[in-house]
């Protein structure tokens, strides 16, 4: 059986004391870190769940804003609608063409 001595002997010759209760309070203050080390990473995630679950519905908001504006840009764009909003600006549909002819570009 192997005893535990109090008392070792470094390399200069001096004693150094290395008990038990010295073992005792690193392990302590081990398992305190580790301990303080974990409710900050619970603390952590629980934060970046937050943020992420504010983040999807920002996203959810957003798409549904684009699908209406979309929408939007399709009514104002149909023929039917530039067609009315041409006749409320004054323009008529052409009964006759005109072709004007330039003297002289085309030959240069």
């Amino acid at each position: 059986m192997t005893k535990f001595h109090k008392n070792k002997i470094n390399q200069s010759g001096k004693k150094f004391n290395i008990g038990l209760p010295l073992i005792i309070k690193l392990a302590g203050g081990v398992l305190i870190i580790v301990f303080l080390l974990e409710i900050w990473m619970v603390n952590q995630y629980t934060t970046s769940g937050t943020k992420l679950e504010r983040l999807q519905q920002l996203k959810s908001s957003l798409e549904l804003q684009n699908q209406i504006l979309e929408n939007h840009i399709a009514e104002e764009t149909s023929l039917p609608q530039v067609e009315s909003k041409a006749t409320k600006l004054g323009f008529t549909p052409i009964n006759q063409i005109q072709y004007i002819k330039s003297p002289s570009l085309a030959s240069r």
